[in-house]
């Protein structure tokens, strides 16, 4: 049962796309693990076999996260519909600050990014209202933009080519 990931991992290798992971076989594998553990108290010595099996599996599902995530960072699609949807759908908004803050397109002053906070966000134990500027660590930046609680503060002549990169991208897609 566990050669679900090395088919997964073989599949994706040879996809430009991102393939689809079915919440089913996701659920299937889950219930073989459960019932695996359950037998395994019944079974006694079986337990260095289930240990040694889960460590191939761990490997196996370590290459086959690294290799979805590369994948999506270098631009490939993901489907709408997959087990990871959620996760495949952050590596955008990561590469995204990343860009932007290692190419020196963000207001920063002693190593914290200028944001403006587009909802309440909790920040060094305290409450900030929507709507506020302030200067915040990168860590907590990234984690704020993530989930969409916060708008970087672009230099003015960077925020200008941007836009337009985006509106050209745009219209190619129509």
């Amino acid at each position: 049962m566990y050669d679900l990931f090395i088919k997964l991992f073989r599949d994706e290798a040879y996809s430009e796309k991102i393939q689809q992971i079915p919440y089913e076989r996701i659920r299937e594998y889950m219930e073989f693990m459960e019932n695996s553990l359950k037998n395994m108290a019944v079974m006694g010595n079986s337990s260095k076999y289930f240990n040694d099996t889960l460590n191939v599996i761990i490997g196996d599902v370590d290459r086959l996260a690294r290799m979805r995530i590369s994948k999506k960072s270098l631009g490939a699609p993901a489907p709408a519909e997959t087990y990871d949807s959620i996760i495949l759908s952050i590596i955008d908004k990561v590469i995204e600050f990343y860009t932007y803050y290692l190419a020196g397109f963000l207001t920063i002053h002693n190593g914290n990014i200028l944001v403006k906070t587009l909802d309440k966000i909790v920040y060094r134990g305290k409450m900030i209202g929507k709507n506020m500027t302030m200067y915040i660590e990168p860590r907590d930046a990234l984690i704020n933009y993530i989930y969409g609680k916060i708008e970087l503060v672009i230099k003015p002549y960077y925020r200008e080519v941007i836009q337009e990169l985006r509106e050209r991208e745009s219209s190619k897609g129509t």
